[in-house]
């Protein structure tokens, strides 16, 4: 696994430290539509903390982190779609 890949999954695993709340169905949907490009994370951020998800994918898309894939994903997600993508992931148990 890529080093940022590993870095993002350990953060988002070690700073989960509550459940997240239920996101309506609507929005679970885009997230799971939007997530369909995130084969390379297909498992790996279930469950995970949508605050930490959604941090990592903004300091991607603004570059402050540097993975080109990451930034070519992220450069046109909306702050809604990156909510989206973790709230889907997140109730992925």
């Amino acid at each position: 696994m890529p080093r940022i890949a590993a870095f993002v999954l350990a953060a988002a695993l070690a700073l989960a430290a509550t459940a997240p709340a239920a996101a309506p169905a609507a929005d679970l949907a885009r997230g799971e539509a939007l997530a369909k490009g995130c084969q390379c994370h297909a498992t790996e951020f279930h469950g995970a903390d949508p605050a930490r998800i959604v941090t990592a994918l903004k300091a991607f898309r603004d570059g402050t982190r540097f993975n080109k894939a990451m930034q070519n994903k992220t450069r046109t997600m909306t702050d809604e779609d990156m909510q989206a993508v973790a709230d889907w992931f997140a109730a992925q148990k």
